[in-house]
């Protein structure tokens, strides 16, 4: 089984229109790509989270040294930190629905059903106008998403 780009590439393959089928495949191969990015971030972080806590507390149990629970402690901060600083849950939600309106949008013009029933320059027009949509919407959400960051 390949990639999650490489197995959902027969959407956009069939497109005559060669800007708008690389349109499509960059802007689906970006979305998945950062979905995926974002959400090894938040795993690792989080289990970070969860396990370096419970480190802290058996090494206290156990008396080691303080020098230990205090680098621990230093990472469990730092874990966090890095989790509410990237909006890792967030953004990897907001990506990963961008990649998800782009497959169903291009399923839809593959089967030509809903808005995607009539010839082919027709079709080809809007599906560029719904792809632009698309990208504007989920780069509209990472704007505000980094522009919370900011302000944090």
């Amino acid at each position: 089984m390949g990639s999650e780009v490489e197995d959902y590439q027969f959407l956009y393959e069939h497109i005559s229109d060669e800007p708008l089928k690389n349109r499509a495949r960059v802007s689906l191969a970006y979305y998945i790509k950062q979905a995926v990015l974002y959400k090894r971030m938040w795993n690792v972080l989080s289990i970070m989270g969860i396990l370096l806590p419970a480190a802290a507390t058996l090494c206290a149990a156990l008396g080691v040294c303080a020098g230990w629970i205090a680098a621990i402690t230093a990472a469990i901060t730092v874990s966090s930190g890095l989790l509410a600083l990237f909006k890792c849950a967030d953004k990897k939600t907001s990506y990963r629905n961008s990649a998800e309106n782009l497959k169903s949008e291009l399923s839809s013009y593959l089967n030509h059903t809903g808005a995607y029933t009539e010839d082919e320059q027709t079709n080809n027009k809007k599906l560029s106008d719904n792809v632009e949509r698309i990208i504007r919407e989920g780069y509209s959400k990472i704007a505000e998403l980094d522009k919370q960051t900011k302000k944090d």
